[in-house]
């Protein structure tokens, strides 16, 4: 009993109970809301590519667009000139994106391209090449701050609204979409309690090491992660099962703390120290 006592074991259980109780609960969301800005992270390390030639094209009512046409809303002419040209040209779908647009949980983004946009000018006055619309899905959109239609992505910090439609549609028709998988959160609890054990288990065996044990297995969780990420845009956390290991290696050096402070009061009170008989 005082084996177990010393070694933290106890304490390290307890906490991890602890940590797979605040995994469900997770309060304040704090979980939710770290699980979203290392799948932010992984985004930017390894981004989404972009189709070339994309099945989309943004048609920009950009600010030298509204200083040659006027305010937005455009006359109906002006409307439906930009609409019959880009017909004319072999569009396969037009549709007006400037009202409000929320980025999509799942986002799988790729890098923001302004070059690739056409001026709502040009194809209001047949000034565009007619070949870069053709066969494709028109969006027409606006990067035109007064408008009110920038927003953000996983990678960039400031794109127009269109263009988080845009990356939503070609992720769709090229199949790179993200997913949490239905077992992601008892995956993350079962690496949790097996690393956790496994952190038990090694530390008596590496005493003076037991931090870089921490941060092996640490670094065996976010490979994992990462590697399911990059090969099959799986998104498991490993945040969660690092932070139970944190909470275990606490345990653990309670555990090394207790030790020392029981041994330092044998000495003192144990009361086990005889003294010699007089005349000995």
């Amino acid at each position: 009993m005082h084996w177990a006592k010393r070694s933290g074991r106890p304490a390290a259980l307890i906490l991890l109970a602890l940590a797979l109780l605040w995994q469900q609960a997770d309060p304040g969301h704090f979980l939710e809301r770290t699980r979203i800005q290392v799948f932010k992270l992984y985004q930017r390390l390894h981004p989404r590519p972009r189709p070339q030639p994309s099945p989309v094209v943004v048609v920009d009512v950009d600010e030298a667009s509204l200083a040659a046409l006027g305010p937005w809303p455009w006359p109906q002419g002006a409307i439906l000139t930009l609409v019959d040209n880009l017909s004319q040209a072999g569009a396969g779908e037009v549709t007006f994106d400037l009202g409000q647009a929320d980025e999509p949980v799942f986002l799988y983004a790729g890098p923001y391209d302004p070059a690739a946009y056409i001026p709502a000018r040009d194809v209001v006055d047949g000034t565009f090449d007619p070949e870069r619309v053709a066969g494709r899905i028109v969006l027409v959109g606006s990067s035109a701050p007064g408008l009110g239609q920038i927003r953000s992505t996983a990678i960039d910090r400031r794109v127009p609204a269109v263009e988080v439609h845009a990356q939503a549609i070609e992720m769709a028709r090229d199949g790179m979409t993200l997913s949490i998988p239905r077992l992601a959160g008892l995956v993350e609890s079962c690496a949790a309690v097996t690393g956790g054990l496994l952190l038990m288990v090694l530390a008596p065996l590496v005493a003076g090491w037991r931090a870089a044990a921490f941060v092996g297995l640490g670094a065996a969780l976010t490979a994992g992660s990462w590697w399911r990420f990059v090969t099959a845009r799986d998104l498991y956390d490993p945040l969660f099962p690092t932070l139970a290991l944190g909470l275990i290696l606490a345990g653990l050096a309670l555990g090394r703390h207790y030790a020392g402070h029981h041994q330092g009061g044998e000495g003192q009170d144990g009361g086990a120290v005889q003294q010699p008989a007089p005349g000995a």
